[in-house]
This record gives C-alpha cells, structure tokens and sequence, in this order.
C-alpha cells in the first residue's frame, strides 16, 4: 500500500531557513523513496513562485487560496468569538486538515502549530527556542507567538523532529511531559554533484573578489553576530591589512528594520569598508562556489538551532571558524576551530592563523572525502524521516 505524505506550504509564512530546510529534506529522501511505497502530496497557499524549484519533489500539488484569506480575517473573528473550538475551526489549519483529507493524505508533515481541530495524523519540526535565549530581539507578539506554537506543538503533534540534541533539551524543559514525542533529526545540506565540478575561481571572479578571503553567508540577522566578526577585522588591519571578510545574505532583518544599515554605517565608520566586502542576496550555487574558494566558512552566530552554514562547509570538505556554541559543537565540523562570540581578539587570532597557513580552496581531497560522507548522511536523513511518518501513520 502506498503511503501518502502530505506537505503544507504557506508563501505567507515560509523563510529563507524554511525552504532550505525543504529542500535539503526532499532531496535526501529522493535518494531512498520509491514512488509504490510513497506519494507526496503538496498542499500550497499563496504564490508558487516562492518555493521555486522546490515543487518538483511531488507528486501531486494542491492549492488553497481560502488559506491565505482566512489568515488575514483570522484575528479579527477571533475576537469576537470566545470558543477556542469555534476560533480553531476559523484558522489555516484547519482548512489544510480538511484539504489533505480530501485528497486522502495518510500523515501530514507541518512546520507549523497545528492546533486541536486537525484531524490527519501529524509530525511537525519545530526549529528552535531563539525566542526564549534572546527575547529582547523578539516582540511581545511575536515572543507570545511563538511560545505557544511550541506549547501546541507539544500538545497536538503526534510526533515533533528536531534538529539537535541542544533543541530537544530546550523542548524538554518547556514539556518535560511530551518528551515521548521528540525525534531528534538533524538536517544533512544537499549539494548537487554539478556544485563539486564547478569552478569556484570564475565563481570569484565575477564578483571581483581578492585570491584569498574568508567567508560569512549569513543572513543580516542582530543574532547571526556579524558584529563579531567586524570587530575582529578592526584587530587584524594593523597587523595583517589584506585580510578581506566576503558576506552575503539578504540586507534585512524584520525585527530590527534599523539594523542593516546600521552594521553597513559602522563598516565605514570603522574604516574597514575596503576589507568587509558585501555581496548581498546572490544565487545558491554561487554561495557553494564561494565557500570552496574561501580560505574558511565564519559562522559567528549567537544561537542556531542547527546552523545551514557549517552543515553546507561539512557537505564540501571546507574548513569553518565557528562561534562557541553547544549546537555548533554538537555539529562536529570536521577540524573547525572555535571561538568565543563575544571575544573578538579570538576570532582575530584565527583569522590571522588561516590568513597565513590556508590556501585559496577548493581542497580536492578534502571534498572527495566530504562527499562520500555527505551522500551516506542524506540517505540516513531521508531514510529515518521516512520510518518517522511511516510510525505515525500507523498508529
């Protein structure tokens, strides 16, 4: 009997992390699912060009534009209405329960609260408690918001996939009652194996980049600690002036509007704007092509819940320089050094020491051997989620 796995995609709530996370997900179980044994089901509201290339892993896509103008009248009723039954029926959720009944779907997989009233047997992943770590960088909705998607989550999954064993512990404490239910899960970064035979100087050189640098693709998040990584370059220009920090990522951050530009200011003001070179928002296959000409991958984040950055570096055989986190540490990069976020002289001394023993990448040996792992730890990822969905639907 062939299972049927649905998928909910909302365009009005999916993030750069989200769709990442779906497509190193879908691309792992590609290597191990058999269409007799699996159908996917996508269940998509709002613009399909959102997901991109993300709905050829399908079988069947589905659309639900009532989703999103539920949504936007959804609080308004609320209101109104002093049933938590009554008020449950009127959200997204419950109109994508009925819609993967109607299309006859066996176990739903939701990145989202699902509420009480859905009626298909459910995993969810939850990310992360960033919120509870460093709620002044949160709202008070938003704050509100997201403690109670994990409160329901705890409460109305059938089974919630985590990305680490530092996510689960958090879990643990907010619903030590629900622990049964936690599947810790972490996520494997799919390179393509066109992304290996690329060639990562011409890469380089179309965005005019020096021979040797060091490179930081995170998003401009307060979180991402991008600050650090300033602060050390300001250390490094007195004594080795040719170090140059190459980043991209999306100059924006919904919780602090004022932040990007910021950050962009004090790059001038530090006198460093010649040495912290910003790309911007570049294409996928090119952030690739830069890590592996990249002296190292920088990730000086404050908090991740598994970070795409270091298990990207790892698929490639590249070396990282990571902030000293427990979720970073749990991720093993092989040979990584690590340093304290808030100590900038640290990641200035690191900086320095691969400025003068690294060479400008690819290292071949080093992705040979990082790809044949990277293929054996997709097929565990795809294989295990699978055994996940195939448990609760059975139940």
């Amino acid at each position: 009997m062939t299972l049927r796995i649905g998928f909910s995609l909302d365009a009005q709530r999916v993030w750069m992390g989200g769709l990442s996370y779906y497509e190193n997900l879908l691309s792992s179980i590609a290597l191990v699912r058999k269409p007799n044994e699996y159908r996917f089901i996508a269940l998509v509201s709002g613009d399909t060009e959102r997901f991109g290339n993300l709905l050829r892993h399908f079988d069947e896509v589905h659309h639900t534009p009532e989703t999103v103008m539920v949504e936007k009248v959804r609080f308004t009723i609320s209101q109104i209405l002093t049933s938590r039954k009554a008020t449950a029926w009127l959200t997204p959720e419950a109109i994508v329960s009925r819609h993967f009944r109607k299309h006859r779907v066996d176990v739903a997989f939701l990145t989202k609260d699902p509420l009480a009233n859905f009626r298909v047997p459910k995993v969810c992943w939850f990310p992360d408690f960033q919120f509870l770590y460093y709620p002044e960088m949160f709202t008070p909705d938003d704050f509100k918001a997201n403690k109670q998607a994990a409160t329901n989550i705890a409460r109305y999954a059938d089974r919630i996939i985590l990305n680490s064993n530092v996510v689960s512990d958090d879990f643990l404490r907010v619903a030590p009652d629900h622990a049964h239910k936690f599947f810790v899960l972490p996520f494997v970064a799919w390179i393509a194996d066109e992304v290996y035979a690329d060639n990562a100087e011409l890469v380089s050189q179309q965005y005019h980049l020096p021979e040797k640098f060091f490179y930081l693709p995170n998003q401009f998040w307060k979180h991402k600690n991008h600050k650090v990584v300033l602060e050390a370059l300001v250390l490094t220009k007195s004594m080795v002036p040719d170090i140059k920090i190459v980043s991209s990522g999306i100059l924006e951050d919904y919780r602090d509007r004022q932040y990007p530009s910021e950050f962009v200011a004090s790059i001038s003001t530090h006198g460093v704007r010649d040495c912290f070179i910003l790309l911007g928002l570049i294409p996928r296959r090119h952030v690739y092509g830069l890590m592996r000409r990249s002296l190292a991958v920088l990730q000086p984040s404050l908090f991740e819940g598994w970070s795409s950055s270091i298990e990207e570096a790892k698929s490639l055989g590249k070396r990282v320089i990571a902030s000293d986190i427990s979720v970073h540490r749990e991720q093993n990069a092989p040979d990584a050094n690590y340093f304290d976020p808030h100590d900038p002289q640290q990641l200035a001394d690191l900086l320095v020491k691969h400025y003068h023993e690294g060479r400008a990448g690819p290292e071949l040996q080093r992705e040979q051997s990082a790809h044949q792992s990277f293929l054996s730890r997709a097929e565990s990822f795809g294989r295990n989620f699978l055994a996940v969905m195939s448990d609760v639907a059975r139940k």
